[in-house]
This record gives structure tokens, C-alpha cells and sequence, in this order.
């Protein structure tokens, strides 16, 4: 194991940064995946470095959950949004925000 990169021995200040140093790279890197001048290679090794980023996301985003004891929260153990699939069962379940049955709306006479 090579300790240096092993984020069970960081603190909770130093994932905190890595964390926002990553989430600049993802979006540097997704934006290059959508730069058209790009030609198509270069984008294909930007959405691998962003799939590499987001796998690096997650486990920071769940030593952090781990450090707070709330790693069991984690959804399918990389994602941490578990508030917002929550909040969106809950808004489903509520008539006026969108928990009425769509279907064909009836035609005025």
C-alpha cells in the first residue's frame, strides 16, 4: 500500500481540498470533452480523465462520509446525494408537485 496516497490516513482538511481540486479538474476535463475543436481522441481521453477524476470523487466524498460516521449513508456506496433522492420521492408524493398521474388531458368542449 503506498501510504502517500491513501486517503484512510489524511485529514479531514486535506481530503476537504483535494476534494475541491478535483472537482475543478472534472469539470476542466468534461469541458473538454465538449470542445468540438477538439478532435475526437482528445476528447475521448478527457472523458477517461473525467471518469478517472469521478472515481477519485466519490472515494474522497466517502472517506469524508466515513470521517463523520455517516459512510453508511453513501448511496451504492460512491455517491453521497441520498438527500436529494429523498427530497424528490417526497415532492413526487405531494399533488402539486408533480405527483399527479400524467396522461392524456381532456379536450374542452
Amino acid at each position: 500500500m503506498n501510504i502517500k496516497n491513501d486517503i484512510r490516513i489524511k485529514s479531514i482538511g486535506f481530503l476537504i481540498d483535494q476534494l475541491g481540486t478535483n472537482n475543478m479538474r472534472c469539470f476542466a476535463a468534461q469541458d473538454r470533452i465538449m470542445d468540438t475543436s477538439l478532435s475526437e481522441e482528445e476528447r475521448l481521453q478527457a472523458a477517461i480523465w473525467a471518469q478517472e477524476l469521478n472515481a477519485t470523487r466519490s472515494a474522497l466524498i466517502k472517506a469524508i462520509d466515513d470521517y463523520f460516521g455517516q459512510g453508511d449513508i453513501s448511496m451504492g456506496g460512491n455517491k453521497t446525494y441520498t438527500y436529494f433522492v429523498k427530497q424528490e420521492q417526497e415532492e413526487a408524493a405531494m399533488p402539486c408537485k408533480g405527483g399527479k398521474k400524467k396522461g392524456k388531458k381532456k379536450k374542452k368542449s
